[in-house]
């Protein structure tokens, strides 16, 4: 696996911090609950990048209304096309967009 190794079914980091500070495209990726969209507020904050918060920004509507996945991918391929960014999680349906073009990915695999 390119950037990380597996041990005992997970992947063991090989990257440093050097790559994250480096990076202009950052994925913040891990369970609900895990800090995601804390890590992502932080890391935009210090590395000046524009962070997406994927569940108020792309996934719901007012009065927690599923917004179509549709127009999520068409809202998400926009913002995954600019140079910069951190997105705090990528469901499934767009994961893809976002993994070809992301630098690091940042996973948070711990309990809530």
């Amino acid at each position: 696996m390119p950037g990380g190794r597996i041990a005992y079914n997970r992947v063991v980091p090989i990257g440093t911090l050097d790559d994250v500070v480096s990076a202009s495209r950052i994925l913040v990726y891990g369970v609900t609950g895990s800090g995601k969209s804390t890590a992502a507020l932080s890391l935009g904050e210090i590395l000046e990048l524009p962070v997406h918060l994927v569940d108020e920004e792309f996934g719901w509507l007012p009065n927690w209304t599923p917004r179509p996945v549709d127009e999520i991918e068409t809202m998400v391929a926009s913002e995954v096309g600019n140079e910069h960014w951190i997105f705090d999680s990528a469901y499934g349906q767009f994961l893809d967009l976002v993994l070809t073009r992301v630098e690091v990915v940042i996973g948070l695999d711990y309990p809530r």
